[in-house]
């Protein structure tokens, strides 16, 4: 409330009722003192279809955005590590080695660096196709150059960044080998 009121002023204040309306004149005068100064708009038939339509117009854009796909852009190309075991023998402290690699991915990774490590299970299966046709055998045991325990799809800038960060996993001091190999781009 505003303290500069008279007594009288503050007396017929107070008199008002508090659920009283303003007379219909003075609500015309302010209806069209804010027309005139821009703020209000008279109603006109013509406003609403173009409303209409740029509501629609925004609510088809938002669909169309939330259907994009989100691609990160890419810091450079894409490599495969494949990381390959010593022996097939299980380690007996695989908790700890688990942590040293995830330790090691955290420590190199940047937007865009790591795309995705996995470990692989035991099983696997050889196919190849000869005389009679496609043939599968269980690879049990150590396939010729070692077994393939894991592997990591990361992105660098050339081969050199690449082969830079595959020299520090920690499956090399673990007496296994990584293979490094470019994706090919599509």
């Amino acid at each position: 409330m505003n303290d500069d009121l008279t007594p009288d002023e503050r007396t017929a204040l107070d008199a008002l009722p508090l659920t009283a309306d303003p007379p219909r004149s003075l609500e015309d005068v302010v209806v069209r003192s804010l027309r005139a100064s821009g703020v209000l708009h008279a109603p006109g038939p013509r406003r609403l279809p173009v409303l209409l339509a740029a509501g629609l117009a925004l609510f088809a854009a938002g669909i169309a955005v939330g259907r994009a796909p989100l691609k990160p852009k890419p810091h450079g190309a894409r490599f495969l590590l494949l990381l390959f075991d010593a022996t097939s023998a299980g380690t007996s402290d695989e908790a700890s080695r688990v942590a040293e690699y995830r330790a090691w991915i955290r420590g190199i990774a940047h937007p865009g660096t790591i795309v995705r490590g996995d470990k692989l299970a035991p099983e696997a299966r050889l196919l190849a196709r000869g005389a009679a046709g496609i043939s599968e055998t269980p690879l049990d045991g150590e396939p010729p150059g070692g077994v393939l325990g894991g592997l990591f799809v990361i992105e660098a800038k050339d081969w050199n960044e690449a082969l830079a960060l595959a020299k520090t996993c920690p499956h090399l001091s673990h007496g296994g080998r990584v293979v490094v190999r470019k994706v090919q781009e599509t």
